[in-house]
C-alpha cells in the first residue's frame, strides 16, 4: 500500500474535523541503540480516524506525527494488568505483526477497545450502508436518472426548461491550515410528497474561496416541478477527487418560485450549528407567461436556432433583462434520436459577455434497425444463391459432392445470418455499449453510436449555431482479438494476388463466372421491368387511357429486345452440357427443389455441426449482388462489368508493393434497380420449372456417358441443344408481336381485355424460361470451375466486409440525419449541384496488434460507402426512420427530412446523392508509440496521403459551388479554407510521431466545407471522449471568441462534467476514462483527461 506522507501529516495534524478517539497511550516499541536495538515503552499521543491510527512524537497534541497504524483484519487480546498498574492489550495481525499498548485506567481501555474493533474499513463501509438505509427510510434519496427511470419519464431534447440557474460562492471558509477548498455544489429537489432527489451538480473548482460555476443546471416541468418545490444547495469541500471524497461544508434552502421570480439571490450557507460558511449567490433565467407552456414547447412562430425568453421581473419592462435563451432542434430529430442527455455550461467570452453552451449526446434509434433491413437483403440474396444451386436437382458422382460444398456455405450462412437478425429484432433497443462489442450476434451494429451536438451563442456577437460530431466504435469485427494482421485491406489484397497460394481460382475463372452472372442478373431484371410493365399496361386499358399502354408497350418491347440480345445460347449450352440437359418442361420441379433443399440441411446438420460457428462461417458465392436502379441507363447490348475490384493507389503493405498501382475504389458498383412490385414471380418460378435429366444422355444413342467424358458432346447433339435454346428466343420473339399487336387493338377498343391478358401471361411465360435456363446454366458453371475452398475463403471475406459495412452504413446515415436536421443554408445548393455532402472520418486507432486490424476494416468500410446512393423523402408518420432499399451491390438509403427542407428542391432528381468520403487516422496512445518505433505507420501514412488527394478534389468542386467560402473566415479567429487546405496538405506528407494535426485541420475543413463529422477510436468511449471535447473548445475558441484564459477550463470542465463522461457509465458503469497514469502520460498533451477522471477500468 502506498501512502502520500504530505497527506497523512496533515490528516493527522489537522483539528478542524474532530477524531473518533484521541489520548494518552503506552506504546511499547523497539529503540535502537548504538551497539544493539531493545524494546522500551513510550508515552505517546494517539489519534484514531477512520481506519488510520496516528501517534505522535510525544505525550500531547501539539506533537508532530511520528507515525501510523492501518487497522483492518486484525484482531485485539487483552492481557491483565501489569506491575506498574498498567492495563496493557496488544493489536495482532495474522502475518505475525502486532502491536503494544497500555493504558492507565481499565475504562479507558475498554474505550479504545471498542473505538479500535469499529476502525476497519468494512466495518466503516457496513455502517455507511446502515445509515444510508435508515436516512432513505426517512427521507429518500434518489438521483434524477433513477427518478426518471422509475417513473418512465423520457427526457426530450426539444423540452423548453421552467428555469436555469447559474452558480457562484464567495468567502468560503478555509481550513485550520488556510487552504481555500475546493468546492462542489450539490442542488437537491424536494417534492411536495417528501421525495429528496439529487437533480444537479456543479463542476470542482481547486482550491478556490470565490469560485464561479460555469456548469448550469436546467429545471425540467417533465420533472413534475411546480413553483412549491423546495430547492436545497449544499456545498461540499472535495478532499479527494480520484475517490470523490467530499465533506459538506454549509447548506440553504429555496423554493423554486422564489429563483424563478428572482434575477440574482445572494444567500448565507449555514451548517446544522447555524454557523455562517460562505455565501452563495444564485443567478436564475427564466420564460415570460407567454412562452411557458407544455414541455413539447414547438411554435413555429419561435426562430429555428434559439429561444429567446427574458426572466420574470417587476422591477423591469417586460423586454428587459437577462435572457434564457434554448435551440429548437425539431420534430426529425427528436424522431430519430431517443434517451438525450444534456449538459449546459456558461463561459465568459474574451469581449466581456457570455457564451451559452448546451452540449446533448443522443443514442440513435436506427443502431440496430438499419442492419435488420440490411441482413434481410443478405438472407435472401443467399436464399436465390441457394435455390440457383439447387436447380439442378440431385447430380451423380463428384458433382453431387461439390453441389453439397457449396451449398453447404450458403446454408451455414444463412443460419448465422437469421441468428443475427433475431438478436437485432428487439423493438425496444437503441444501443450497442462497448461491453457487448465482442458479441457475435450484434456484430452488425455499431458500437457506442450516439449523436454529440452543441449548440453555442454568444451574446455580443449575436451569433448562435449548430456543430455536430457522430461518434461510434471502429467499423471492424471486433471478436478478432488475437489477429494481427491488416484488416481487410490486406485480406483483399492477398485475395488479388494471382500468385498467392491462396488464390484458388485463377483470375481468368472467376471473371467467366462473373460475366455469366452479369447476364443473368440483367435478364432477371429485365424480366421484372417487362412483367411490371405488362401488369401497367393492362391498368392503362382498363382506365381508358390509350396512349400511356401504347407508349408503355413501345418500352415492353425495348426491354425484350435486350433481353433476346443477352440471350447467348452458346454459353447456355456449354455450361448445361456439363451437368445434363434440360428434357422436359415439369410443374412438379418445384417440390424436388424444395425437398432437396430440406435433405441437404439435414445432412449439414448432422454433419457439420460447426458450421454455424461465427468465425467459420462464409458470406456469399464468388458472384457479387448488384442491384439494378432505374436512374441509371439502360442496360447495354453486351453483359455489364458491375462488379469492380476493390483496388489501391498506394503499396499501404510491402509484401504487395509490386502488385497493385491502381486507385482506391470499392467494389459496390451501382446497377438498375429490380421493380419492387414484381419480386415475386421468382418465388412463384423457384427456377425450377425445368425438369432436368441428372445424367449426361447422349441423345442420338440414347446412352450414359461416364464422368469422364461429360465435357464432350456429340456435335449433332450440341446442334440439337442450341437450336432449342434459339428456339426459347424464337418464341419470346413471337410472343412479344401478338402481345404487341394485341395490346394496341386494345388501347383502341378493338379487342377485349381478357385476350391482352392472355398473351401478356404467354409473353411472361417464355421470359421466366430464358431466365430459369440462365440461371441453371450459372449454377453448372458454378460447379464446374468454383473449387469449394475458394468459395469459403471467399465468403468468409465477402461476411467480414458486410459486417463492417453495416456498421459504416448506419453511422454515415445517422450523420446525414443530424445534418439534415441542422441550420446549414448550403444543403440544397450541395445537393443540387450533385457534389453531395463530404463525410470526414477521423480515427484514433493505433497499427499495432489488434488496433491494426480494425483499422484495415475501418478503410475498406469507409470506401464502400461511396457507392451507396441516399435520396430525400417526406417525413409522416408511416416514413420516420431512415430506410433501406436494394441488394448489397447497390443500396438506396431513403432519409426523411421536414417538409420545410424538401419544398426548397424544385428539381426532384436533386433528392438523390452520393457522399464523398475521407478518413484520416493518427494513433494517440501507448501502442501508437510501439507502432511507430516498430516502423508500423507506413500503411497509415500512404492512407492519409491517399485521403487528402480525394479531399482536394472535393475542395476544388466545392469552390465552385460555393465560391464564396473560398477565402471567406467563419470569424476573425478561424483560418480561411484555402488556407487550412495548405497547412493540412504540408501536415499529411510530414512523418512525425502522432501528428494530431493532421486530425485537427482535416476536422476544420470538413466544417468550413459544411461536411458531416465522424469519430472513431477502439469504442469510442475513451480516446474519442478526449477528440470530441476538444474539438468542441476548439469551436468555442475559434468562432465564438472563447476567452484564452477560459479554454483550459472549459476543456477540464467538459471532460470532467460533461456527456462524455456520462458516456463511459452507459458502456461500463463506472464515470472513468479507461486509462492508466501510463496510458495518460502516453497521450499528446491536448488528450488528457482532468486528474479524477479516470482510472484502470475495463474497455
Amino acid at each position: 500500500m502506498r501512502f502520500n506522507k504530505q497527506e497523512l501529516q496533515a490528516l493527522a495534524s489537522q483539528t478542524s474535523q474532530n477524531f473518533d478517539k484521541e489520548g494518552v497511550l503506552t506504546f511499547r516499541e523497539r529503540q535502537d541503540g548504538f551497539f544493539r536495538r531493545s524494546e522500551g515503552c513510550s508515552l505517546r499521543w494517539f489519534r484514531l480516524r477512520g481506519n488510520l491510527l496516528f501517534y505522535l512524537k510525544g505525550p500531547e497534541p501539539w506533537y508532530e506525527p511520528m507515525g501510523v497504524i492501518v487497522l483492518g483484519h486484525h484482531h485485539v487480546k487483552t492481557q491483565p494488568p501489569d506491575e506498574n498498574g498498567y492495563w496493557p492489550f496488544q493489536i495482532v495481525w495474522d502475518n505475525g505483526v502486532s502491536y503494544r499498548m497500555a493504558t492507565h485506567h481499565e475504562s479507558e481501555r475498554t474505550l479504545w477497545l471498542e473505538a479500535i474493533q469499529m476502525a476497519p474499513y468494512d466495518n466503516i463501509k457496513a455502517q455507511i450502508a446502515s445509515l444510508s438505509d435508515r436516512l432513505n427510510k426517512i427521507r429518500p434519496h434518489v438521483d434524477i436518472a433513477t427518478y426518471r427511470l422509475q417513473r418512465g419519464i423520457v427526457t426530450d431534447m426539444n423540452e423548453v426548461p421552467l428555469c436555469e440557474l447559474a452558480l457562484s460562492c464567495d468567502n468560503l471558509l478555509c481550513d485550520t491550515h488556510g487552504r481555500p477548498p475546493s468546492p462542489l455544489v450539490v442542488l437537491y429537489v424536494r417534492y411536495p410528497k417528501g421525495l429528496c432527489v439529487r437533480y444537479g451538480t456543479t463542476e470542482v473548482v481547486e482550491t478556490c474561496s470565490n469560485p464561479c460555476f460555469s456548469k448550469t443546471i436546467l429545471f425540467l416541468a417533465s420533472d413534475g416541478l411546480t413553483g412549491d418545490a423546495v430547492v436545497r444547495i449544499v456545498v461540499y469541500d472535495v478532499k479527494e477527487r480520484v475517490s470523490e471524497t467530499a465533506v459538506p461544508m454549509g447548506y440553504t434552502s429555496l423554493t423554486l418560485a422564489t429563483i424563478q421570480d428572482s434575477q440574482r439571490v445572494r444567500v448565507a450557507l449555514s451548517t446544522r450549528e447555524n454557523k455562517t460558511v460562505g455565501f452563495v449567490t444564485v443567478n436564475g433565467w427564466s420564460l415570460e407567461p407567454s412562452y411557458i407552456g407544455s414541455p413539447m414547447h414547438t411554435d413555429k412562430s419561435v426562430d429555428i436556432h434559439r429561444i429567446q425568453c427574458h426572466r420574470r421581473s417587476h422591477s423591469l419592462p417586460p423586454r428587459l433583462g437577462l435572457k434564457l435563451k434554448f435551440p429548437a432542434y425539431g420534430n426529425v430529430l427528436k424522431q430519430n434520436f431517443v434517451n438525450s442527455h444534456q449538459v449546459t455550461y456558461r463561459f465568459h467570452s474574451g469581449l466581456g459577455g457570455d457564451i451559452t453552451v448546451h452540449e446533448v449526446m443522443a443514442e440513435a434509434k436506427i443502431c440496430f434497425q438499419l442492419p435488420a433491413e440490411l441482413l434481410d437483403m443478405f438472407i435472401q440474396r443467399e436464399k436465390e444463391l441457394l435455390e440457383q444451386l439447387l436447380s439442378v436437382g440431385e447430380i451423380c458422382g463428384h458433382w453431387q459432392h461439390k453441389q453439397l460444398e457449396l451449398v453447404g456455405a450458403h446454408v451455414a450462412l444463412l443460419k448465422h445470418y437469421c441468428r443475427c437478425r433475431r438478436c437485432l429484432a428487439t423493438p425496444e433497443a437503441h444501443y450497442k455499449p462497448s461491453a457487448k462489442k465482442e458479441h457475435v450476434s450484434l456484430e452488425f451494429a455499431p458500437i457506442n453510436l450516439h449523436l454529440q451536438r452543441m449548440w453555442v451563442h454568444n451574446d455580443t456577437l449575436n451569433k448562435s449555431g449548430f456543430h455536430d460530431v457522430i461518434t461510434a466504435g471502429a467499423f471492424a469485427v471486433h471478436t478478432n482479438k488475437n489477429e494481427r494482421t491488416g484488416g481487410l485491406i490486406r485480406l483483399l489484397q492477398q485475395a488479388k494476388d494471382v500468385n498467392s497460394t491462396k488464390a484458388a481460382i485463377d483470375s481468368a475463372t472467376a471473371n467467366k463466372i462473373q460475366a455469366e452472372y452479369d447476364t443473368v442478373l440483367a435478364i432477371r431484371t429485365l424480366r421484372d421491368e417487362i412483367a411490371d410493365g405488362a401488369a401497367r399496361v393492362c391498368m392503362y386499358v382498363q382506365a381508358g387511357r390509350g396512349e400511356e399502354a401504347t407508349a408503355l408497350v413501345d418500352d415492353i418491347k425495348s426491354k425484350v429486345k435486350k433481353m433476346i440480345t443477352l440471350w447467348d445460347p452458346n454459353a447456355i449450352e456449354e455450361s448445361l452440357s456439363v451437368i445434363g440437359w434440360p428434357q422436359k418442361i415439369s410443374n412438379e420441379s418445384e417440390i424436388q427443389t424444395t425437398c432437396t433443399i430440406k435433405r441437404l440441411i439435414e445432412q449439414l446438420t448432422s454433419s457439420d455441426t460447426h458450421s454455424s460457428d461465427c468465425d467459420t462461417l462464409s458470406s456469399c458465392s464468388s458472384s457479387k449482388d448488384p442491384s439494378p436502379t432505374t436512374d441509371l441507363p439502360p442496360i447495354s447490348s453486351s453483359a455489364p462489368n458491375i462488379n469492380k475490384n476493390l483496388e489501391f493507389h498506394n503499396d499501404y503493405f510491402e509484401s504487395e508493393r509490386k502488385l497493385f498501382n491502381h486507385s482506391f475504389r470499392s467494389v459496390r458498383s451501382q446497377t438498375p434497380k429490380l421493380n419492387e412490385q414484381c419480386k415475386s414471380l421468382d418465388a412463384n418460378n423457384k427456377f425450377g420449372s425445368v425438369e432436368l435429366a441428372y445424367k449426361c444422355l447422349d441423345l442420338s444413342t440414347g446412352k450414359k456417358t461416364s464422368s469422364q467424358n461429360m465435357g464432350e458432346t456429340d456435335p449433332a447433339v450440341k446442334e440439337s441443344n442450341l437450336s432449342c435454346l434459339k428456339h426459347l428466343a424464337t418464341e419470346l420473339q413471337e410472343a412479344l408481336e401478338a402481345y404487341s399487336s394485341t395490346a394496341v387493338d386494345a388501347a383502341q377498343c378493338k379487342a377485349s381485355l381478357e385476350l391482352l391478358e392472355t398473351h401478356a401471361a404467354r409473353l411472361l411465360t417464355s421470359a421466366r424460361a430464358l431466365v430459369a435456363r440462365a440461371n441453371v446454366a450459372h449454377a453448372a458453371l458454378r460447379l464446374r470451375c468454383e473449387p469449394a475452398q475458394w468459395t469459403r475463403d471467399h465468403a468468409q471475406l465477402q461476411a467480414r466486409r458486410d459486417k463492417c459495412f453495416s456498421q459504416a452504413l448506419t453511422t454515415v446515415t445517422t450523420g446525414l440525419v443530424s445534418w439534415l436536421c441542422g441550420a446549414n443554408v448550403h444543403i440544397v445548393s450541395l445537393l443540387s449541384s450533385g457534389l453531395g455532402p463530404l463525410c470526414g472520418f477521423e480515427g484514433l486507432l493505433s497499427l499495432y496488434a489488434a488496433e491494426r486490424a480494425m483499422w484495415g476494416d475501418m478503410a475498406v468500410a469507409v470506401e464502400d460507402l461511396h457507392t451507396v446512393r441516399f435520396t430525400l423523402t417526406k417525413s409522416d408518420h408511416n416514413n420516420v426512420l431512415p430506410r433501406v432499399s436494394g441488394t448489397r451491390g447497390s443500396l438506396v438509403v431513403h432519409i426523411p427530412t421536414s417538409d420545410s427542407l424538401y419544398a426548397k428542391f424544385t428539381n426532384k432528381e436533386h433528392l438523390t446523392f452520393t457522399i464523398t468520403a475521407v478518413f484520416f487516422n493518427i494513433g494517440v496512445n501507448e501502442k501508437a508509440t510501439l507502432a511507430e518505433a516498430l516502423g508500423e505507420t507506413t500503411p497509415q501514412y500512404h492512407s492519409n496521403c491517399d485521403n487528402y488527394d480525394r479531399l482536394h478534389k472535393y475542395y476544388l468542386k466545392y469552390c465552385k459551388v460555393c465560391p464564396q467560402d473560398h477565402t471567406a473566415r467563419a470569424s476573425s479567429r478561424t483560418k480561411p479554407l484555402e488556407e487550412v487546405m495548405e497547412n493540412l496538405r504540408i501536415a499529411v506528407h510530414k512523418k512525425v510521431p502522432k501528428n494530431v494535426e493532421v486530425l485537427h485541420l482535416a476536422a476544420l475543413a470538413t466544417r468550413l466545407m459544411n461536411g458531416v463529422r465522424f469519430t472513431s477510436c477502439k469504442s469510442a468511449k475513451d480516446r474519442t471522449g478526449m477528440s470530441v471535447t476538444l474539438e468542441q473548445c476548439s469551436i468555442l475558441a475559434s468562432e465564438y471568441h472563447l476567452a484564452d484564459t477560459e479554454t483550459r477550463k472549459a476543456l477540464a470542465i467538459m471532460r470532467s462534467e460533461g456527456c462524455r463522461r456520462e458516456n463511459t457509465f452507459k458502456n461500463i458503469g463506472v464515470r472513468k476514462y479507461a486509462f492508466t497514469k501510463k496510458q495518460v502520460a502516453a497521450l499528446p498533451e491536448d488528450y488528457r483527461p482532468p486528474p479524477g477522471t479516470f482510472s484502470s477500468s475495463q474497455t
